[in-house]
């Protein structure tokens, strides 16, 4: 799917659901927004480990609620806003100490996730509160609780904006708001509290890391991760989390690949070759520079992934001491700063050592993640990130050091395309009392205790080391109870979309993608039109006639027969694989469709399996393969899917 912005800072959760409501249509801003006033005492918190409802805050906070719309989303949106969009915001000095995305229709509620859902909305300010945005959401909707008694501070002055996208996976036009809900405190009264006992609001600062940080397409963040690539997994924590598949008694993923670190995949998301997309990784990761104004103690980090995510590792990077910084290169034509590659003795010249893991923990049949074995798999939108903070961990981030960050995805099951990878964390500036990761212990197993089904401690976790007073940087979190992801269909079960024994169909070279079908064999026409035949040394094209009304599709390859129900962990990019060279070869399209800010491409796809012709697809146009270069057989029907639309499905038959 398309993403052209970030999402996703994710820590200090709160344990409070989002819920369906009947709210006001259309959803109106908290008229308090611009002076001191509202429903004081209202930002409650609850714990979500105890459960115990908390009011740090008491009456010095009161809680207001904002909403930008209506957007109107089209049939098959997948593409941001192109447009910086200014938006509400407080409109007196204070301290902003939470806040809380959310999406709903006219009606007031909130949509399933596997048909409409905020891909991201990414919250902006001028001037800059840090190193970039201060806040997204994607569709996990996360809350950021940020701990007591920590505060941004917000001036009335400051403008906020945001750009957002929504993903539509429907064929029918929608108007939706997006809505944000903060608990502010006054300048005055966070600075000087009257009530005794009342904690003062300290300064936080967001800083933002991204693997595509002023990358060469920062304004586009994601990449492509594919079967075949990568290595085995060893994280004896991601071991744990990836489940078991029933059927066969083995891990539902036993490799993974890691970017920009590693090569991922055989081509980018824009069908190009690039850095670990075609070329080889970096080896490192990418590094964001810690400028003198944000060095400081961290006191929260959260990250985001895509499903088939399996982490986000977050290391603080220092020069050897002496060597200067250089111009960096760390991905493509990253522009910054970073340390030398040796320090002439072929040494490397740097000392990395490894802050957080955030763990994307998936979830059973349970919308609010408490049943996650043993249907939990590595491949659903259900799931959730690991995050931390204080009172156990802070960790002092230096001037003139960087972190570095990078995205682990599996490589197993399926090739996960426009993946993300993302860390939000917040520092306090000028304070430097916490741990010194160049110096500490690091210790990089599982934070909480594994306990059987008795409730026995069968394993202990690093905070039990904490606990006990030691002086430990545990890496590992925890996800605090987050909202539930709404969602209707689990998907992969079921219904049958088409017939198994369809009837042999045509034999032709061009399929149409129009209406959201696939035209022959698409899954609602081949059991009486029956399954288009393909020649296996000639040119089979896609032409997406969508794309004159600003929709895009895909051509995706997935396992035959491909029939079951749409839903969040399904349909899968799980046939063939992406590494060159091998048999048979995954296909896929990439998106084509007409961009109304990049407008149409032209890129060429890489080798396929055992050289030969290579063919050219223009985006917004069409897609091409020669089936017998992609190792298909005559004789075997073949079955794709849409991954801007998963219930679209297709199939063809090769033959001689």
């Amino acid at each position: 799917m398309r993403k052209v912005l970030a999402i996703a800072f994710l820590f200090g959760l709160l344990g409070l659901p989002a819920v369906r409501v009947s709210a006001q249509v259309p959803p109106l801003p908290e008229k308090a927004f611009a002076g001191v006033g509202g429903e004081r005492g209202t930002c409650v918190r609850k714990d979500a480990r105890t459960g115990a409802v908390s009011n740090p805050y008491g009456d010095r906070c009161v809680r207001l609620r904002f909403a930008l719309g209506p957007i109107e989303v089209q049939p098959g949106a997948n593409s941001t806003y192109p447009m910086v969009k200014t938006i509400e915001k407080p409109q007196y000095d204070g301290y902003m100490v939470r806040i809380e995305p959310n999406m709903v229709l006219a009606d007031g509620t909130v949509p399933n996730v596997e048909d409409m859902h905020l891909h991201h909305a990414t919250w902006l300010s001028y001037p800059e509160y840090g190193n970039g945005p201060f806040f997204a959401a994607g569709e996990e909707k996360t809350i950021a609780e940020y701990p007591v008694p920590y505060g941004m501070p917000v001036r009335t002055s400051d403008v906020w904006y945001m750009v957002h996208m929504v993903h539509n996976a429907t064929a029918q036009r929608q108007n939706v708001w997006i809505t944000y809900t903060i608990d502010y405190i006054a300048k005055s009264e966070a600075e000087n509290p009257a009530t005794p006992g009342q904690p003062k609001i300290e300064t936080i600062r967001p800083f933002w890391l991204d693997v595509w940080k002023n990358g060469s397409r920062a304004s586009y963040p994601v990449y492509n991760t594919q079967r075949g690539y990568g290595q085995a997994i060893t994280d004896p924590v991601t071991l744990k989390e990836v489940g078991t598949d029933p059927s066969s008694g083995e891990p539902w993923a036993r490799t993974e690949c890691t970017w920009p670190k590693q090569e991922c995949a055989a081509f980018d998301s824009w069908v190009e070759s690039d850095v670990g997309q075609g070329q080889p990784g970096n080896g490192k990761g990418t590094d964001i520079y810690v400028p003198q104004r944000l060095e400081g103690k961290l006191i929260g980090i959260g990250g985001h992934l895509h499903p088939g995510g399996l982490r986000v590792e977050v290391d603080a990077v220092r020069c050897t001491e002496g060597l200067p910084l250089r111009p960096g290169n760390t991905i493509s034509t990253w522009g910054g700063l970073a340390c030398p590659d040796t320090d002439g003795d072929g040494v490397p010249a740097e000392e990395a050592v490894r802050i957080f893991t955030s763990d994307a923990k998936y979830c059973g049949a349970s919308p609010t993640c408490e049943d996650r074995a043993p249907e939990r798999k590595p491949f659903s939108w259900n799931f959730r990130m690991t995050v931390t903070g204080v009172p156990r961990w802070e960790v002092n981030m230096y001037r003139d050091t960087f972190l570095r960050i990078n995205s682990v995805y599996e490589t197993e099951r399926g090739s996960w395309y426009e993946g993300m990878g993302i860390a939000v964390a917040y520092v306090v500036p000028g304070k430097l009392d916490g741990l010194d990761p160049f110096t500490a212990e690091i210790d990089n197993s599982h934070a909480e205790p594994i306990k059987d089904a008795e409730g026995e401690t069968i394993e202990p976790g690093c905070w039990d080391r904490l606990d006990a007073g030691e002086q430990v940087l545990c890496t590992r979190g925890r996800i605090s109870k987050p909202a539930p992801i709404e969602y209707g269909r689990v998907g992969g079960e079921g219904e049958s979309f088409w017939a198994q024994t369809a009837p042999k169909g045509p034999t032709t070279n061009d399929i149409l993608v129009a209406g959201f079908a696939y035209l022959p064999g698409d899954i609602s026409t081949v059991a009486t039109a029956g399954v288009p035949q393909v020649r296996k040394d000639q040119p089979l094209t896609w032409w997406n006639v969508d794309a004159g009304a600003n929709v895009y599709h895909s051509i995706t390859a997935c396992e035959y027969p491909c029939n079951g129900q749409y839903g969040i962990e399904y349909p899968l990019a799980n046939f063939g694989f992406g590494m060159p060279g091998s048999a048979p070869r995954q296909y896929d399209s990439g998106e084509i469709g007409f961009s109304p800010t990049f407008g149409p491409a032209t890129a060429q796809i890489p080798p396929p399996v055992g050289g030969g012709t290579v063919p050219w697809a223009q985006r917004g146009v069409a897609y091409s393969i020669v089936p017998e270069e992609y190792g298909l057989e005559p004789g075997t029907p073949y079955t794709y899917f849409c991954r801007v639309h998963p219930f679209m499905r297709g199939s063809f038959e090769v033959v001689d």
